[in-house]
């Protein structure tokens, strides 16, 4: 089945470890693991619909008890949500998954960018020509003013919430 480009490997671990129910969030089917951060999982997933792929941050269960978590959760994703901007990583979508049997799932959906971040970035290739680090960071910084301008304070700059697009456009996560 991978081979055929049926499933991925993501998706035949959850099916051997017999939680295949897992691999559905909302609308939205798990194609793999991306990320984990402090609230939760990212995943790359496509539209069940639509067969467009996004990247989906699911709140993790040990949170979900924790109401005060669950609210700066979806805090997190109305503010992105109220911007409109190329630095900005956009948010499309949120709900609660719940399934009979299993604990509800909280998530949300964001645009799915290709590249990489700049810390696995500067891993790979090593430092950046300084130009195009100005380039970078006067993007970051274009952002950061949105953000501003709508009231808000990113809490957590650093070089992992910060993304890079093969074209080196510069995307403002978290």
């Amino acid at each position: 089945l991978e081979q055929a480009r049926l499933l991925t490997k993501f998706q035949i671990g959850l099916i051997q470890e017999g939680i295949e129910s897992d691999l559905i969030i909302g609308h939205y089917r798990l194609l793999e693991r991306i990320g984990v951060g402090g609230m939760g999982t990212v995943y790359r997933a496509e539209h069940l619909h639509l067969r467009r792929q996004v990247a989906i941050k699911v709140m993790s269960r040990t949170a979900d008890t924790n109401q005060r978590l669950v609210h700066r959760f979806y805090g997190e994703a109305r503010a992105v949500a109220r911007m409109q901007h190329p630095n900005i990583v956009t948010c499309l979508d949120a709900g609660l998954h719940v399934r009979p049997g299993a604990p509800s799932r909280d998530y949300y959906v964001m645009e799915l960018i290709p590249g990489s971040d700049l810390l696995e970035h500067v891993r790979q290739h090593g430092p950046i020509a300084p130009k195009r680090v100005c380039e970078l960071f006067r993007q970051i910084a274009d952002g950061l003013a949105e953000a501003h301008r709508c009231g808000l304070v990113h809490r957590d700059i650093k070089p992992s919430n910060i993304h890079i697009t093969p074209d080196w456009q510069a995307k403002l996560l978290d």
